[in-house]
């Protein structure tokens, strides 16, 4: 115990005598870990937004789409009726709902529109959007969607008239329209009134990069009332999206079940016509993909914590060279070789043990900068929070970092502290 109390406190003289190189090695430590802790926790907070609320980013507990929606089917035959649900399947789901004490809406999805700002100059900027034909007064059943512009008001309040239409965020800015402006969609000649600007969220986000509602998240999407969609725009209004809430509290074995249930109703069990997006299997897969965008994440920081080691391997360099006859002192003294350098893997701790505790403080603050980028990398909001995991995770690998960069940088300078060599005697 005395004999480790001696290399720790020797290691603190030498480190304050070179305080200069030793501020260097303590903030390249500290920025390495900074870096892992905020990476760290983006990729926990976009681990949490993917998987906080999947009842609520599936628009129900169970999602049915009717398949075959063609890309670029925006504007298709009013009267064809063979990528929607019939009228008699309607009626099932409708009474499957009010026996069990559910809630549904209906309502039609669009691959492939393009909404322009009137007189606006499109060329060389290609648009392909998703159109939503909602029903304003069931959609959605889960949290109603609340627009930014004008602020706080629900959907259903903003799609009053046959010409209204409520855009995304991201929609808005790309093509510069604002509350108020007059807007054409691709196949009719009637002109609508932008009513409202509902956050991107509301409807895109990571998890369409496993569907074709993909152009939601790059381009945007647009909110129409489906009972006037015929009229107004000549589209199909007819349905090719149910989506049902079970009672509060359902678990996944009755949502399976329920899901079972309606595959028999709809009488398409074999064929895979419907497809069924159920919310255990959701959050499944969005786990699934967070772990892996947050492992991708940690790497990029990891790079980070590399440039930190190198930093610290030049810092020993000149520290150790600049203390050859030190050394040689040292060794004259009766000192061995492992001696030696366990006096500077104790300097190590000391700059690994400093540097992590500044990081750490520095990459907590950090990780509120790196969930702003990371809003727009999935189009979702990210709770800013402490995540203690992911300082953990910075310090414990700035501990096996800092020492290693600091044994290799002593086994280059300085044989003597590996062996019995003569080097530092010649030194001296």
């Amino acid at each position: 115990m005395a004999q480790l109390w001696f290399y720790l406190t020797y290691a603190l003289r030498n480190l304050w005598r070179s305080r200069r190189w030793s501020a260097f090695a303590v903030f390249s430590v500290a920025a390495g870990v900074a870096t892992v802790v905020a990476f760290r926790s983006l990729g926990l907070s976009i681990g949490d937004a993917l998987t906080g609320d999947v009842r609520n980013t599936n628009k129900g507990d169970i999602t049915i789409s009717v398949g075959g929606d063609r890309f670029f089917s925006a504007q298709t035959d009013p009267t064809e009726t063979a990528y929607s649900f019939s009228n008699r399947q309607l009626e099932l789901l409708r009474r499957w709902v009010d026996e069990n004490g559910a809630s549904l809406t209906e309502y039609r999805v669009s691959i492939g529109l393009q909404l322009t700002k009137l007189e606006a100059v499109t060329a060389g900027r290609p648009q392909f959007i998703n159109g939503f034909y909602v029903n304003p007064d069931t959609y959605p059943i889960t949290d109603p969607i609340v627009a930014e512009e004008p602020s706080g008001v629900p959907l259903g309040e903003l799609l009053n008239e046959p010409t209204d239409v409520v855009i995304s965020r991201n929609l808005a800015d790309r093509e510069q329209i604002a509350v108020g402006d007059t807007v054409r969609v691709s196949g009719s000649e009637t002109l609508l009134t932008v009513r409202g600007i509902v956050p991107t969220a509301a409807q895109a986000g990571l998890q369409q990069f496993a569907s074709r509602e993909i152009l939601s998240l790059f381009f945007g999407y647009a909110y129409f009332d489906i009972r006037s969609v015929r009229e107004t725009l000549g589209a199909n209004d007819g349905v090719n999206r149910v989506s049902i809430n079970l009672p509060e509290g359902a678990s996944a074995n009755q949502i399976y079940s329920a899901e079972n249930d309606l595959r028999g109703l709809l009488g398409q069990r074999n064929q895979g016509f419907h497809e069924f997006r159920v919310t255990p299997d959701l959050l499944e897969s969005f786990a699934f993909i967070a772990d892996g965008l947050g492992r991708f994440i940690v790497i990029l920081g990891l790079g980070a914590m590399l440039l930190g080691g190198v930093g610290i391997i030049n810092t020993m360099l000149v520290m150790v060279r600049r203390r050859t006859e030190e050394i040689a002192a040292l060794k004259t003294f009766g000192l061995k070789g492992r001696q030696i350098a366990w006096m500077f893997l104790a300097e190590a701790f000391w700059l690994g043990t400093f540097g992590s505790l500044v990081g750490g403080v520095f990459g907590v603050g950090l990780s509120a900068l790196a969930n702003r980028f990371g809003e727009d990398l999935i189009q979702q909001p990210l709770r800013f929070r402490f995540y203690p995991e992911a300082v953990l995770f910075g310090l414990v690998l700035a501990r096996f970092c800092a020492p290693m960069s600091r044994s290799r940088s002593t086994r280059g300078a300085c044989p003597a502290c590996w062996s019995s060599c003569s080097w530092c005697w010649r030194s001296a």
